[in-house]
Order: C-alpha cells, then sequence, then structure tokens
C-alpha cells in the first residue's frame, strides 16, 4: 500500500473512531460517567458556562471537513497534507485515549496527559503546587494548554 494511502486511511479511521468513542464517552456513559461529571469532579476556581462549550461541535464539523477533504485521491500527494496527515492522527489518537482513560480516572497515562486534560504528576510538582495530584490548577493548566 502506497505510503501516502496509508496516511489518508490512518487520518480517516483515527478520526472516525475519535468522533465514536467521544459521543458514548457522553452519552453512554463509559464507567458511569460522562465527560461533564469528570469535569465537575474537580475543585476548579473557574468553570465557564455551559454553552462555552459549543465551540467543540465547530472543531468537529472542521475536523470533519479536513478527515474528508484529505481522503480525496486528488489529495493524495499534496505535500502540506504529507506533513501533517501523522500528526493529526497522533492528536486524534490521544484524544481516544483520553477519552477512555478519563472516565476510569486513569488521567495521568501519557495519552490523557499530553492532550492536557490534567496536567502530569511531574508537572504539580515543578509549578510547587500544594494540591493532590487529581485536583487542577487553573493557572497551571491554562500554562500546559498555551504551550
Amino acid at each position: 500500500m502506497n505510503r501516502n494511502v496509508l496516511r489518508q486511511l490512518a487520518v480517516l479511521l483515527s478520526t472516525v473512531f475519535a468522533l465514536a468513542v467521544n459521543a458514548a464517552a457522553n452519552a453512554l456513559p463509559l464507567n458511569g460517567r460522562n465527560t461533564a461529571e469528570i469535569s465537575d469532579s474537580f475543585n476548579v476556581l473557574f468553570v465557564p458556562a455551559g454553552y462555552v462549550f459549543s465551540i467543540w461541535g465547530l472543531i468537529y464539523v472542521g475536523l470533519v471537513a479536513y478527515t474528508i477533504y484529505q481522503a480525496l485521491p486528488s489529495q493524495r500527494e499534496n505535500p502540506r497534507l504529507q506533513r501533517t496527515g501523522w500528526l493529526v492522527t497522533l492528536v486524534r489518537l490521544l484524544d481516544l485515549g483520553a477519552d477512555l482513560c478519563g472516565p476510569g480516572g486513569l488521567y495521568h497515562l501519557p495519552g490523557a496527559a499530553l492532550s492536557a486534560r490534567e496536567p502530569p504528576p511531574a508537572a504539580h510538582r515543578l509549578a510547587g503546587d500544594a494540591q493532590q495530584p487529581g485536583q487542577r490548577n487553573v493557572d497551571l493548566l491554562l500554562a500546559l494548554r498555551i504551550l
């Protein structure tokens, strides 16, 4: 199989699986807790209003549009898509891992930490954070997301 076809297929499959698991995490919920319940379990000082999270609908529309566009045969040799396709696949897999690990309380696994769903324990120590590893430090979390 051609390397470019493999990249296109990897982006397509990782997007489909990530969207399916994300939908399941909110609808079923996985391990008895949906995404909102997991978020509410953290002691945070600032929580945006619920409508703020509607931006994810637009993000997912863009992701699906990108996935379809990059999967077109005419885009197989596109150098920009060749450079970004594997990175998009990696991010989708990390998001998939975070969605699977989050409901079970496994926030500190590498995929969940890299996607900045919850900072790793080392980040708490580096920041001199006295909180327990399961609690968020708002300033630290914002800094990690900006990076």
